[in-house]
């Protein structure tokens, strides 16, 4: 009996960092799915690359996000990734000289009309669609009650 107790508060202390863990499976199942609290993302305007997932290229964004603080009073999940805002909550960016040029290399390296467009474009700044792929949703929360009754269950 007494084993069992010190066993169960191991698993406690460990807790937070489990947690993380079910957060961080949670944020690569809507990469995978592509929708965030089983609301679709938004699709390409211009319908190409249709060969991969959004928000995939090289996988680079979905294998950033990490454990960055686990404690009892707070669990961060984060990204270093300076674009990994922008697709998780969406808004304006600015089109930069530097942009055009990258639209420019972008469109003779692949001869696609919409990289010259970009290139082209007038317009001063352009909305990026809410992709969210990193928060609480109602599945996390699920998970995240579950994982609180089965290791609190022994004690009550």
């Amino acid at each position: 009996m007494f084993e069992k107790i010190i066993s169960k508060i191991n698993g406690i202390k460990t807790l937070p960092r489990e947690l993380g863990y079910i957060i961080l499976q949670e944020t690569n199942q809507n990469f995978q799915k592509q929708s965030f609290n089983n609301v679709p993302w938004q699709m390409r305007k211009n319908g190409g690359d249709t060969g991969r997932n959004l928000l995939v290229q090289a996988g680079t964004l979905r294998r950033s996000i990490r454990i960055e603080n686990a404690s009892w009073t707070k669990i961060t999940v984060a990204t270093d990734l300076k674009y990994a805002k922008i697709h998780n909550e969406g808004g304006k960016i600015t089109v930069t000289a530097k942009m055009r040029k990258y639209f420019w290399a972008r469109y003779y390296k692949t001869q696609k009309k919409f990289w010259k467009n970009l290139a082209l474009t007038r317009k001063r700044s352009l909305n990026i669609p809410q992709r969210q792929f990193l928060g609480i949703d109602t599945n996390l929360q699920q998970k995240i009650g579950e994982k609180f009754k089965k290791t609190f269950s022994f004690f009550s």
